[in-house]
């Protein structure tokens, strides 16, 4: 069985004491993940491919940083994150705009790894639709044939749903040519519940990374697409210092 790897995210991080902080995740994670916002795609922003530069620089060792690109148009950033040293670049399937333009992305790129966020595409539609499930199993089938090769998910992306056509879509990829991340943090289980978070069409989301929670949460994302193995599992939001829900990174570790 392939080693479950861990990858939290640097946005959670205290900006003011951020080279401290990423050295402490560094230490104990497999992965970084870092969240990168327009304020157009997403109504907030985020940091940029210059704090992606300075942790380069600075911190010893820094373990590969999967830039999520929650941003309107990708493609003018992918050769930018790529030269600040992101190993990874995930995309949201909903941006991109005609596979030509992303299969040139790729090669200006080279070598490094493109992923693709999957999400819902309209809205308007729900996300069980069959529209929108062909839709996204499209998409997916023409992003790996012009090099994708990373796929990122979670629970949290529309209840589940994501997770639920992304294994639709994995019935016709051959499963060892495909990196998948998945998260854990975010739940809206009623029976382990959390730390309150946001409300999302009523129902009330929880912030929880104690080990009972992520055991249940990657066995139901296993579940729901198909799969007997995720390769990169991220902590999707952090639970609050001190609270029951909260677990150090170090002791959850083994955990799922």
């Amino acid at each position: 069985m392939r080693k479950l790897m861990i990858a939290p995210s640097v946005g959670c991080c205290d900006l003011f004491h951020i080279e401290e902080q990423v050295k402490l995740i560094n230490e104990k994670s497999d992965f970084l993940h870092m969240d990168i916002k327009d304020g157009v795609y997403v109504p907030s922003y985020g940091i940029g491919p210059d704090y992606l530069d300075y942790l380069n620089k600075h911190i010893k060792n820094l373990k590969p940083m999967d830039a999520h690109l929650m941003v309107k148009h990708p493609q003018q950033y992918l050769e930018t994150f790529a030269k600040a040293g992101a190993a990874y670049i995930t995309p949201h399937t909903d941006c991109i705009k005609g596979g030509a333009q992303l299969g040139k992305s790729i090669v200006i790129l080279g070598g490094g790894t493109i992923g693709l966020m999957v999400l819902q595409v309209c809205k308007s539609l729900g996300a069980t639709d069959i529209t929108v499930v062909d839709i996204m199993q499209n998409r997916l089938d023409l992003a790996l044939k012009l090099g994708v090769n990373l796929i990122d998910t979670a629970p949290g992306y529309n209840f589940g749903n994501s997770e639920k056509i992304l294994g639709k879509a994995l019935e016709g990829m051959n499963r060892e040519d495909v990196v998948i991340i998945t998260k854990c943090g975010v739940t809206w289980d009623q029976e382990m519940k959390g730390d309150l978070f946001n409300k999302v069409n009523g129902i009330q989301l929880y912030k929880n990374l104690n080990s009972a929670s992520i055991k249940r949460e990657i066995e139901e994302s296993l579940k729901r697409m198909g799969t007997d193995y995720v390769d990169v599992y991220m902590t999707h939001w952090q639970s609050i210092e001190a609270s029951e829900y909260y677990v150090p990174i170090q002791k959850n570790n083994g955990s799922a």
